[in-house]
């Protein structure tokens, strides 16, 4: 994550990425199981469907009188 917009900065955090491949490896890691955690399926189920299901009307009961 860069903290300004000074070119120098990037330049900076690629050479020691570029120079270090286990940290280069463990950051690759990391952000494989970040992307997992926001899936589509995965957000759906944890964001989307429990608010449909709390606005979700239940269904009136059915009479068994009838209008004539």
């Amino acid at each position: 994550m860069l903290e300004t917009d000074d070119p120098q900065e990037f330049l900076s955090l690629f050479r020691v990425l570029r120079t270090s491949p286990c940290q280069e490896r463990a950051i690759r890691q990391a952000g494989l199981v970040t992307a997992q955690e926001y899936q589509w399926t995965k957000s759906l189920r944890r964001v989307l469907l429990p608010r449909v299901h709390s606005l979700a009307i239940p269904p009136f009961p059915l009479s068994t009188h009838r209008v004539a």
